[in-house]
């Protein structure tokens, strides 16, 4: 428990600089004379910062501890926010920049500790039921992080200058990283090196080299069964004999060995449900393997390794990821304020193109991929990814769009804060509710189920009539609550979809891929409210509803698709 309490909250300390800046978006405006262009690289500064670092963050975890990086990511929350207070002592386009810095160190060291901190809380939590109601509650403390910056601008905004919210920040960042000082560590296992046959062999080799041979494969030069790896009974320690047969040593007494096959090579009962069919648990929705769960070598004669374990920190790929998601950013940002067909537009465009290019070469070549297109071959993978993007664009952009309209119609900070108070309020309740959900039905359903209730909500919003509170709250409330629904399922979705050990890597590039959708709301959003910004209050708010609403309908639609409907067959 002292785990999941020093991960939960580290997350929703290093979400704070992003809610709370947010909601003071209206006071920055005014204080530095900023523009709608200038206030959404506030926002993107920490969106892009936290997208570029996710992976690369979660290789380093993996090789020198996960509490360690979470606990630099707190440093980093710590040191935006040392950088944001000096910011506020500034003026004008200077303000503005250091704003900027402030906003992208902290959004480095949110992107540590979101990648270190549900690594540790997966390796501390090995039961899938437990593992899913920890995932669950850590998803709540994004929420709560997300929710709590708003509240935290109004109270300090009410008594002092904008860049006081920052001091208490840094403070309850160095308390979360106190609480993780009892933690223990953990890490990914070691690199194992395949032998001639595919197979790892460091262990073996480790524990008896010379059952195994000069090459420790178990094979002779021929690729044979090596004989000097067997025992007195022609029997070696792969439980397999000379012939290749299965050793019927290793049985246990219910005549089933350890890979789960009989002696007939039939399925192991424990692999088949009560009728005798294929246990789904291992499946997605229609019957198909989640993802191969092997590497192959590139001459396709066999698997390479059982698992892609420790990955290495490779500069090149991770520059062109962090490059690429910039330049996609800047791109949208630009179309939307100087026009899709300014030069900086397209270059920023082009740049964005020629990055995710060079990276997916790189990507095809590297014996382990940062993001393995593996991984998509999960329909459970693929729409919780898809889903949890599409709910972070919507919440990422919304809290900017709404902070700084409801800015624009004179609503106080406080008043802001209240409001967005709905969305985040629902935000927290579908959070809690999607544990004791998937406790009873599955996690998928969940995640379709919290889509739906999303685009209820932002479809209601469409019949807005004003700022009033009240008015705003509820609709809010139903798209958070949907929000909640998805944000608290879609990383456990993505991390059981996929084979055990596979699990640390595919709820880090499921985090890595959903927060494109972070960085790309505001930069969509701040270009629908700069084309409706002579509109008033209510024109703004129905053109964002309409944006939100076609996005989550029609990322229902398409996830449904990915978990229910079936492959066609494969041509005989």
């Amino acid at each position: 428990m002292k785990s999941l309490t020093f991960a939960a909250g580290a997350m929703l300390v290093s979400y704070l600089p992003f809610s709370a800046v947010n909601g003071a978006l209206g006071a920055i405006a005014a204080a530095t004379g900023a523009g709608t262009l200038q206030l959404q690289w506030v926002s993107d500064a920490f969106a892009v910062a936290l997208a570029a670092v996710v992976l690369p963050a979660g290789v380093l975890a993996d090789r020198v501890g996960h509490r360690l990086v979470t606990l630099l990511g707190l440093a980093g929350t710590v040191l935006g926010a040392a950088a944001g207070t000096v910011a506020g002592q500034l003026d004008g386009a200077a303000a503005v920049v250091t704003l900027w810095v402030a906003q992208a160190v902290a959004g480095v060291g949110a992107g540590a500790v979101m990648s270190a901190s549900l690594a540790l809380i997966a390796a501390q939590a090995p039961d899938p039921r437990r593992r899913a109601r920890w995932i669950s509650l850590w998803a709540a403390a994004t929420v709560g992080g997300l929710g709590g910056g708003p509240f935290l601008t109004g109270a300090v905004t009410a008594v002092a200058g904008w860049w006081w919210l920052y001091p208490p920040i840094a403070l309850l960042a160095v308390a979360a990283a106190a609480a993780g000082f009892g933690v223990a560590e953990s890490r990914a296992p070691e690199r194992r090196r395949p032998d001639a046959a595919g197979l790892d062999t460091a262990a073996h080799a480790a524990a008896a080299p010379e059952r195994y041979g000069p090459d420790a494969s178990g094979l002779d030069a021929a690729g044979r069964l090596n004989t000097a790896g067997l025992d007195a009974a022609g029997l070696d320690a792969a439980g397999l004999d000379a012939a290749g047969r299965l050793n019927t040593a290793r049985l246990t007494t219910a005549g089933l060995d350890v890979a789960g096959l009989d002696v007939a090579g039939r399925l192991k009962t424990a692999g088949l449900d009560t009728a005798g069919r294929l246990n789904t648990a291992g499946l997605d929705a229609p019957g198909l393997t989640t993802v191969a769960p092997e590497r192959h070598r590139p001459d396709g004669t066999g698997p390479a390794t059982s698992a892609p374990e420790r990955r290495g920190l490779d500069g090149t790929r991770h520059g062109a990821a962090a490059i690429g998601v910039a330049a996609l950013v800047f791109a949208v940002i630009g179309g939307g304020t100087a026009g899709w067909a300014s030069p900086a537009t397209l270059a920023a465009a082009a740049v964005a193109v020629l990055a995710f290019a060079a990276l997916a070469a790189i990507e095809r070549r590297a014996e382990s991929p940062l993001l393995p297109l593996s991984l998509f071959a999960s329909r459970g993978f693929a729409a919780a990814a898809l889903a949890a993007t599409v709910v972070l664009f919507a919440i990422g952009g919304g809290l900017f769009f709404l902070s700084l309209t409801l800015s624009h119609a004179h609503v106080g900070q406080l008043g802001i804060a209240l409001r967005l108070g709905g969305l985040f309020g629902g935000n927290a309740l579908g959070s809690v509710a999607a544990g004791w959900l998937q406790r009873r039905l599955d996690g998928r359903t969940v995640l379709l189920a919290g889509l739906v209730v999303a685009a209820a909500g932002a479809a209601s919003l469409l019949t807005v009539g004003g700022a009033s509170g009240a008015e705003l709250t509820w609709r809010l409330a139903v798209l958070g609550l949907g929000a909640g629904l998805v944000m608290a399922t879609s990383s456990a979705v993505a991390v059981q979809s996929v084979p055990a050990q596979f699990a640390g890597l595919a709820g880090a590039a499921s985090n890595a891929v959903r927060q494109i959708g972070a960085a790309l709301g505001p930069a969509v959003l701040g270009g629908v409210l700069a084309a409706r910004s002579t509109t008033g209050l209510a024109g703004a708010v129905h053109a964002f509803a309409a944006v939100l609403t076609a996005a989550l309908a029609l990322t229902a639609l398409v996830a449904a698709a990915l978990i229910h409907l079936r492959r066609a067959p494969r041509a005989a």
